[in-house]
């Protein structure tokens, strides 16, 4: 079971969308987990369509932020149970999977209003049984090791969120590798994204992975949890798919395609009949894909190169690295 999550800081710009594909195509996640979808319930099946899902719930926007969005794969079933500006909270099911529970909680930016987060953490953490697993953007850190550049926050303040972890027994689920910061604005770096479990889920799933992902197109990275069968890495990753053909939009910018398709269809429909009309589909399919390929094969690697650009970029944490990520975004 693989579960993204983002806080897309707005979903509707077409570069953040394709960015999301992207990851969809990449790692292949059962469940996406958006924040700051800055959508209504009405938007979110075109975005659903787009990133190849066909199940959601939505809570939306409030004036032109907030908005929470929940996708999941046909072989998935999820059963919303409780859902508000804030927050969605679900019990999640699949096939060699154990039933587990689900909460997605996004902290209210302003600080005065923080305690209604801990309360709510409590009053969930009240109703649960089982396996929980909990992902958290408090726009707060647990220490100050959490955080780069700015000055550093007080202990009693680091410490008010503490207490409510350990009532309700949820251990950080840590991450892999060097990359600890989740969230920048080019000046400071802290990591207030973080998957947590309890004991249940803890000892159902002892071999999860956590992954922090590239900065692309928003301040904060998005964070991959895998566990089940795809925490041994085997499973993880893209899915190899049956081959078909697809009709790129971008060829019709070039001269050449419509070459291909003219030269392909000399013939009358009546001339052809229904087999020689097949045919001729089926070899103006193949003429086109083999076109496709030599002529885009240069841009597919100019993509790889940025992408790699991006990945690089993104793991150094200082204000020149920043700006030259947020330049390679606009190509």
């Amino acid at each position: 079971m693989n579960i993204l999550v983002w806080n897309v800081q707005g979903i509707r710009n077409s570069c953040t969308s394709n960015a999301l594909f992207s990851y969809v195509m990449k790692f292949s996640p059962d469940v996406v987990f958006l924040l700051e979808s800055k959508l209504l319930a009405s938007q979110v099946p075109g975005l659903a369509r787009q990133v190849g899902f066909s199940n959601f719930y939505c809570v939306d926007r409030i004036g032109l932020s907030g908005g929470l969005v929940l996708l999941w794969k046909d072989h998935v079933v999820v059963r919303t149970k409780f859902a508000a500006r804030f927050y969605i909270d679900a019990l999640i099911s699949s096939t060699n999977v154990l039933p587990w529970r689900f909460s997605g909680i996004y902290g209210d930016p302003n600080p005065k209003q923080r305690k209604n987060t801990w309360d709510l953490l409590q009053k969930l953490c009240s109703m649960n049984a089982g396996p929980w697993i909990y992902y958290e953007d408090f726009n707060e850190i647990l220490d100050n090791s959490e955080k780069l550049g700015g000055m550093e926050k007080l202990q009693n303040n680091l410490d008010i969120f503490r207490p409510f972890l350990d009532i309700c027994q949820l251990q950080d689920l840590g991450f892999e590798g060097d990359g600890c910061f989740t969230w920048s604005n080019g000046h400071v770096f802290e990591r207030l994204d973080r998957f947590f479990g309890n004991f249940d889920w803890l000892e159902a799933y002892p071999d999860y992975k956590v992954k922090h992902l590239d900065f692309f197109y928003s301040d904060h990275k998005p964070i991959l949890l895998s566990f089940g069968n795809n925490a041994s890495g085997k499973c993880c990753g893209r899915v190899k798919r049956i081959s078909r053909f697809h009709f790129e939009h971008a060829w019709c910018e070039d001269p050449g395609c419509g070459d291909i398709i003219n030269s392909n269809w000399t013939y009358s429909l009546g001339e052809l009949g229904l087999s020689g009309l097949l045919d001729h589909i089926v070899s103006c399919e193949s003429r086109l894909e083999s076109w496709g390929k030599e002529k885009f094969r240069n841009l597919n690697k100019e993509k790889t190169f940025l992408q790699d650009k991006i990945s690089s970029i993104s793991s150094l944490h200082d204000l020149v690295s920043w700006n030259a990520l947020k330049e390679s975004e606009k190509f």
